[in-house]
């Protein structure tokens, strides 16, 4: 049987959520000039990147420590800050902290990156989760595994395509023993295949050492 506390358990007792954000800028998601892209901007609605951001937010804001949001991109060039090399990982607002005010703040930090930004690639999740894996080792650190009051949660927005996955899976794996749970939003008509594979419903995620995964972590 079971006997691991549940999200809501944890949030009934107190605890914070810290919330982390990271947006997929591959170019598998096309050009952004190109009607059919999934980060097209539009002065009359929003792109799909847009909506699923809004969506989130408004839905984890409730919960989410001081209504911050700690927002990356993955995957692009972003040429706004000065890069001119794809970057696994940066700070979508562009400064040295990644913490984003509310929804408003979330999607303003992403129309300026969306504009300054060359779409690229790999897709790779390992980095934002290699990120929030030292993040939750440096709480229980310095507060002690009982004092530790901490829920993180990554949320990865992305076109579904994922080109490290064997990393992935052992980070999900170390997390799965963590106070943390990972969200996965797909965007497009990709087939999800990837996706499915760190959904892990049917089977319970190993990686390639043969490790397991305490618990459904995405």
């Amino acid at each position: 049987m079971d006997v691991r506390p549940s999200l809501v358990e944890y949030l009934r007792n107190g605890w914070k959520m810290d919330v982390s954000i990271a947006i997929d800028f591959s170019l598998s998601n096309l050009e952004i000039t190109d009607y059919r892209s999934l980060h097209r901007l539009s002065n009359y609605e929003m792109n799909q990147y847009e909506r699923a951001i809004y969506e989130v937010c408004n839905i984890m804001m409730p919960y989410a420590k001081n209504q911050q949001f700690k927002t990356y991109g993955f995957g692009g060039i972003p040429a706004y800050m000065g890069n001119n090399k794809t970057s696994r990982l940066w700070n979508l607002n562009g400064t040295d902290r990644p913490e984003c005010q509310d929804t408003k703040g979330v999607l303003r930090a992403y129309k300026k990156a969306i504009e300054g930004t060359k779409l690229a690639g790999p897709t790779y999740f390992s980095k934002v989760l290699g990120r929030v894996k030292t993040e939750i080792e440096a709480n229980i650190l310095n507060f002690g595994l009982e004092n530790n009051n901490t829920y993180s949660v990554v949320i990865i927005i992305t076109d579904g395509y994922c080109h490290d996955m064997e990393h992935t899976k052992s980070l999900l794996i170390d997390l799965s023993r963590m106070p943390f749970s990972g969200i996965v939003v797909g965007l497009g008509d990709s087939e999800f295949a990837d996706m499915e594979v760190l959904d892990a419903d049917d089977m319970i995620l190993t990686d390639a050492l043969g490790r397991t995964a305490a618990r459904d972590v995405i």
